[in-house]
């Protein structure tokens, strides 16, 4: 991988229709990293490269969790909506410019 822009790091996963997958790491970091921040970045690149080769279960089972966490508060969050709709006299008052709204004498919920 000697394509990357500078200063990044990259994964590619080649995959097959069998279900294979080959995974390619890469860097491209300037002369003005020094060695010690090249070296925690590469050990980042190397973990996530260990991870994506031998435990492809975890991260199936993580992105799958992830969904169906993300489809549960679509599903949520659908129904929080509240359609709603101005009472007919508080939009009469409001288009006669009227700003005083009156309230019934007695007690409000």
């Amino acid at each position: 991988m000697t394509d990357l822009p500078d200063n990044t790091m990259g994964i590619i996963c080649s995959c097959s229709p069998t279900g294979e997958m080959d995974v390619t790491t890469g860097h491209n970091f300037g002369s003005e990293f020094n060695e010690t921040v090249t070296t925690e970045f590469e050990n980042i690149l190397e973990g996530l490269n260990f991870f994506m080769k031998y435990h492809t279960d975890l991260l199936h089972q993580i992105g799958e969790m992830q969904h169906l966490s993300a489809t549960a508060l679509e599903i949520e969050e659908a129904e929080m909506m509240v359609d709603f709709e101005a009472d007919k006299v508080l939009t009469e008052k409001l288009k006669k410019g009227s700003n005083v709204v009156k309230f019934p004498k007695g007690k409000m919920h």
